[in-house]
């Protein structure tokens, strides 16, 4: 669950809340990390709490792929695959998973690539038959029950990415008649409360939401899901075109996740529906399992934590570790830089 960390800082003491993000790649050098300034590092876990001195003092800073509030920076220890892990996922290799799923599920090629199978494959102390079986069959049954085909052939995207609704459907076109948009999905879909953002420094997708912009109560928590499907799917969708446009062997070819900047800022006093939560959980570790690598969530108020904490049954561990809660709005530009 999310770690409540009070970081001493030179002028004030600061709270950092948070499932601390991962530390893949050294500090970086412009700065300078000195841990036997401080009696000890604390260990939590695999939390390392390092001080730095140069670190300006301002509410929030990021530096590469750390989190830093005051004189403090978090990180987190990386976690490396073993011996048998490593012979296991050798074996049973991505094209392996595709064969074995394609005769029932031909739609495997058009949606995940040998790199995203090969990700989720690769997961530390997963087996081949539970990414198999839960992961990727699980994802691809649950594109049937929320009908993502048909909802996106309900809708189209202009140049801005933004919905629109489709009123050219063709009438011998059996997939584009199965769903039918309510009012409610048509008005939010243009209400630029959850977009496509561009890339991180990694290649990974950025995906904006102005949390305030989304009145779930108004929408109802079924039309704002359907809403979250159509913009992860346009979202991968600029993955795929971006990464099919990339040059053999460049980096940014194998990124295929999504980092998430929800800004609160708007929110009223009134929380969404306990179920969207809930809703949302289900539908990011099932229908789109692997594909977010972070969410940065704030500022976070108490009513937003006790909710979070609720929340936190019906995600795993995997999950809660990719949550970040900040008590400031986190913007695009920050985390396009340390995701």
């Amino acid at each position: 669950p999310a770690q409540k960390i009070i970081c001493q800082s030179t002028d004030t003491d600061k709270t950092f809340s948070s499932a601390p993000p991962s530390a893949s790649h050294p500090i970086n050098k412009s700065h300078q990390v000195t841990p036997e300034k401080s009696s000890a590092n604390i260990d939590r876990g695999k939390v390392s709490i390092i001080p730095i001195i140069d670190n300006p003092t301002s509410k929030f800073t990021f530096i590469d792929n750390r989190a830093i509030t005051g004189n403090n920076i978090i990180s987190t220890l990386p976690t490396a695959m073993s011996d048998n892990e490593a012979k296991e996922h050798h074996s049973n290799t991505a094209s392996t998973l595709r064969a074995s799923l394609q005769p029932t599920y031909p739609e495997i090629d058009e949606l995940y690539s040998d790199a995203y199978l090969t990700a989720v494959l690769s997961a530390p102390n997963r087996s081949y038959e539970y990414a198999r079986d839960e992961k990727i069959r699980g994802a691809l049954e649950s594109r049937k029950s929320y009908k993502v085909d048909a909802l996106m052939a309900a809708f189209d995207y202009d140049v801005r990415g933004v919905l629109r609704r489709n009123n050219h459907r063709e009438d011998g076109d059996n997939s584009t008649i199965l769903f039918t948009p309510s009012q409610s999905l048509v008005d939010v879909c243009v209400s630029g409360a959850f977009s496509f953002a561009g890339f991180d420094n990694k290649g990974r997708g950025l995906l904006h939401t102005r949390a305030g912009l989304l009145d779930w109560w108004k929408t109802g928590v079924e039309d704002g899901i359907r809403y979250h499907i159509l913009v992860l799917e346009y979202a991968l969708r600029m993955l795929a075109d971006r990464n099919e446009n990339l040059d053999d062997g460049a980096e940014q070819k194998i990124s295929e996740s999504l980092v998430l900047c929800v800004d609160t800022t708007e929110l009223g006093f009134i929380p969404p529906p306990l179920g969207t939560f809930t809703e949302m959980a289900s539908l990011m570790q099932r229908a789109y399992p692997d594909r977010i690598h972070r969410i940065y969530i704030g500022p976070v108020n108490s009513v937003l934590r006790k909710l979070y904490e609720l929340v936190l049954p019906y995600l795993r561990p995997r999950s809660r570790d990719k949550i970040v809660l900040l008590d400031c709005a986190p913007t695009i530009e920050e985390v396009a830089q340390i995701s």
